[in-house]
């Protein structure tokens, strides 16, 4: 056992001496070859993204589109004044029962002055009836903050057949 390691340790400090020693077969760094310089690659964000992060994640969902219709008529629209901004809400019916996922959403015009939004809902694939006008009736919401409202006058809501407007 004291020959092995008297062994090892003398062949540790002969070969540590040839580190010195470049061009030498004993040095352990030419053991495997010489290294040669490799010219460096271009880096892939100039080239449009990293190949190694994903562009999409393997559980995201596709994005979604909306694909709602205007509402009949909107028959009431409201202010509500908050903290940094104001909610705008809308009533409005549609022309038959069973309308789901309402929204205002925005409409750009040439007016400045003037935010438009269009009062839009789904409807179930399946016939579904008439029915009363309260059956109908539904309500829709959207938060506007200060820098989306400034230098705008007047707030206006769109449907099918009526639009509704609102003074600030």
């Amino acid at each position: 056992m004291r020959g092995t390691v008297t062994g090892l340790l003398a062949a540790a400090v002969l070969l540590s001496g040839c580190a010195g020693v470049r061009d030498s077969r004993l040095n352990p760094v030419n053991w495997f070859g010489a290294a040669a310089p490799a010219p460096a690659a271009a880096p892939a964000e100039a080239e449009g993204g990293n190949p190694l992060i994903p562009e999409r994640g393997a559980f995201a969902r596709p994005e979604a589109t909306y694909d709602g219709a205007a509402i009949a008529r909107v028959t009431e629209v409201a202010l509500e004044r908050l903290p940094g901004g104001v909610v705008l809400r809308a009533t409005g019916v549609a022309e038959r029962q069973g309308p789901y996922d309402v929204r205002l959403t925005p409409v750009e015009t040439g007016e400045a002055d003037v935010r438009v939004f269009r009062f839009e809902r789904r409807l179930p694939r399946q016939s579904t009836p008439v029915g009363p006008e309260r059956t109908r009736t539904v309500t829709a919401a959207v938060h506007l903050d200060d820098l989306e409202l400034r230098g705008v006058r007047r707030l206006r809501v769109l449907a099918a057949d009526t639009a509704r407007d609102l003074p600030l």
